[in-house]
């Protein structure tokens, strides 16, 4: 009987762990694809260590907020459960926000110069 390794990332042959077919209704395609995200959200998870007590947010200065790329991985396996990360997004939002506002007061000024001057 082959010896079962302790990593959980580890792949399996398929004589010891069997694929799973999808359930009646589901194209394969489509739970393949489920898989690969889920895989790809896993990986990404354990590589940016999200489980940590600290989070990554707390420490990032505000200017590189609106360049930060959402972490989908750590709405699932983060230890405070995705609030840091909804959090983080929300400030991006407003920071998106208060830039698109701010460069539309500034093309009305511009335009009211024009017009007016």
């Amino acid at each position: 009987k082959p010896v079962l390794q302790t990593n959980p990332l580890h792949s399996f042959s398929n004589e010891i762990l069997p694929p799973v077919k999808p359930p009646k209704g589901i194209d394969i395609d489509q739970w393949e694809a489920f898989f690969v995200e889920f895989r790809s959200l896993l990986d990404r998870a354990c590589s940016s260590s999200i489980t940590s007590n600290s989070s990554s947010s707390e420490k990032e200065p505000q200017s590189t907020l609106s360049s930060k790329v959402d972490d989908d991985s750590a709405l699932l396996w983060s230890s405070d459960k995705g609030v840091a990360e909804l959090r983080l997004r929300r400030e991006m939002r407003a920071q998106r926000a208060t830039e698109a506002l701010s460069s539309v007061e500034g093309a009305k000024a511009v335009v009211a110069d024009a017009v007016l001057g």
